[in-house]
């Protein structure tokens, strides 16, 4: 006599139920994919608790809040998938991926603005696994190495001879100084501030006040030696700049002044210009272009990108 669990109805029976829920699941994405939010988040619940052995759901859900910059509500998602192993009796739709590594890079992108430290210090923990398993894609290992930055520790901790020099920046109205980089230039310092419109809350969600996009305007500051400003300036894009392929982020980001040749040239990137709009993995364009003084106006503004300069030279 056959065990019943291995009767041809049972597994049909189990087979019809996977099938099912298989169905809901890809109507939740499809739902995603819609832009019909409540649909989604409603739908990929739905799926979680008729299999709730099942990760791919959760991990959608994880990623979904991590685009609207929900770090605080993809963290949970992403816990709770970390715990559920790779499922040995389903068969549609396993995502391996998923419970191998891309559950882990969801917790440790959102961790990375926590506020707990000790959720932080395992997103750190699983970060550093992330970027140094060489069994993992090299793209999955070298985002973990970029996002492992958030982990940073404060400089004063790493140097306790640090001093710092507080610098009053006016930004334009609507933004508010974000971060700074400055390099020696002449007999003082050049200083780049990104002026941003957004506000980080301490949810790890940004506040962008009404706006769609996230903008940035590009300070320059000209230091003395004792980095006393003496001069503040804004960097224009060009006239010319290309129409924007996305509008998620608008402005040239987290730029780094240098000095090359005797001139100052600035390294950023432009998300506006890359082939994804979204956050986590995306292309983003590196360039790096010379800051030109026009005259009187003393503005700077974002000229010729190095490999033209070269080719002239």
């Amino acid at each position: 006599m056959n065990d019943m669990n291995d009767s041809p109805s049972v597994s049909q029976c189990a087979a019809d139920e996977e099938a099912a829920w298989y169905s809901l699941w890809q109507r939740s994405r499809a739902f995603r994919d819609a832009g019909q939010d409540e649909q989604f988040v409603s739908t990929a619940l739905d799926a979680f608790h008729q299999r709730p052995h099942r990760a791919e759901p959760l991990h959608d859900l994880a990623r979904y809040y991590l685009g609207k910059s929900r770090g605080d509500i993809a963290i949970i998602y992403a816990d709770a998938g970390m715990e559920l192993p790779l499922p040995e009796q389903d068969h549609l739709g396993v995502e391996e991926d998923v419970y191998l590594f891309r559950l882990k890079e969801a917790f440790a992108i959102a961790a990375s603005y926590s506020k707990d430290p000790d959720e932080k210090e395992r997103g750190r923990i699983i970060c550093n696994w992330l970027s140094m398993n060489k069994a993992l894609p090299h793209h999955t290992r070298a985002l973990a190495r970029q996002n492992s930055r958030w982990y940073a520790e404060p400089a004063n901790l790493l140097f306790p001879s640090i001093r710092f020099n507080a610098l009053s920046v006016a930004a334009p109205e609507g933004f508010k100084p974000g971060n700074i980089s400055l390099v020696r230039f002449d007999d003082g310092f050049v200083a780049l501030v990104t002026a941003v419109n957004y506000d980080l809350l301490d949810s790890g969600s940004f506040d962008r006040h009404g706006d769609t996009s996230f903008r940035q305007r590009v300070l320059l500051l000209r230091l003395d030696r004792d980095l006393g400003i003496i001069g503040t300036d804004e960097v224009l894009p060009p006239d010319d700049l290309p129409p924007p392929r996305h509008f998620e982020s608008l402005g040239f980001e987290d730029p780094r002044p240098l000095v090359w040749r005797n001139e100052l040239w600035c390294l950023s990137n432009m998300r506006r210009d890359g082939a994804s709009s979204y956050r986590e993995g995306s292309a983003r364009p590196l360039r790096i272009y010379r800051l030109a003084y026009l005259g009187v106006r003393q503005t700077a503004t974002v000229g010729e990108e190095l490999d033209a300069a070269s080719r002239r030279r």
